[in-house]
């Protein structure tokens, strides 16, 4: 009964032909599949920030930001709609989280110039702590965070519209109030997306999963190295 019981918590809003809906051991040679691959979705983009901050690259990378950016939408967007298709949709992964890390190189090169960088090692630990305590939390409670997700999308759509206000205020106030709420709004994603993974997508989908937690967990990182840095 405890084995049949395990994912109780996830029967409402179930979609058809989710990973919910199939047995057990498929749901849980999925859920191994999706940390696999956001363990090495974050691997690969340590690989990108590292070879971006220390070479040459970086002052490339600088030059041309909004190409880089692009091209690492681009393949978020592809992924989106190639995500069931192999080996393209590992591809596109690898691409994105490289570029991703591609892309927070200048941003981590600019605190090691200033003597900062500690400031990112202690963002990157806290965020670690957060995200495993959050999703321990997530699969060992009863409560259901199923709730969350329209709340969290309109937060999402606030938050971005306070920061590109505050680009013009350049308020150091707004700065510490915004990342405070990026903090905790994408804490509450990470609960959402830890019990939510199984409901949104099928068998063959653990590539979204993956790339659900990877977005949380560097967002999450972002927000906090946010906050401590304007504390200085």
């Amino acid at each position: 009964m405890a084995k049949a019981s395990r994912f109780s918590k996830f029967k409402q809003n179930t979609l058809e032909n989710s990973v919910y809906t199939m047995s057990e051991s498929s749901r849980l040679a999925f859920i191994k599949k999706v940390y696999a691959y956001f363990g090495a979705s974050l691997f690969v983009a340590f690989i990108g920030a590292v070879v971006t901050m220390k070479t040459s690259f970086v002052i490339t990378v600088y030059q041309n930001y909004f190409i880089f950016t692009i091209l690492e939408f681009a393949s978020l967007i592809g992924l989106f709609f190639l995500r069931k298709k192999e080996p393209i949709n590992k591809i596109l992964l690898f691409t994105f989280t490289f570029l991703s890390g591609v892309t927070l190189g200048p941003m981590l090169a600019a605190y090691g110039i200033s003597g900062n960088f500690n400031l990112v090692i202690q963002a990157f630990a806290l965020t670690a702590i957060a995200f495993g305590g959050l999703t321990a939390y997530a699969w060992t409670t009863k409560k259901d965070f199923s709730y969350l997700g329209g709340f969290l999308w309109i937060g999402l759509f606030l938050l971005i519209g306070a920061i590109v206000i505050n680009l013009f205020f350049h308020s150091m106030i707004g700065n510490t109030v915004i990342s405070m709420i990026g903090v905790i709004l994408f804490s509450m994603f990470i609960l959402y997306d830890t019990q939510n993974i199984m409901k949104r997508y099928s068998e063959d989908e653990y590539i979204m999963g993956a790339i659900d937690l990877f977005l949380d967990f560097v967002n999450l990182f972002l927000f906090i190295l946010s906050l401590l840095s304007n504390d200085r």
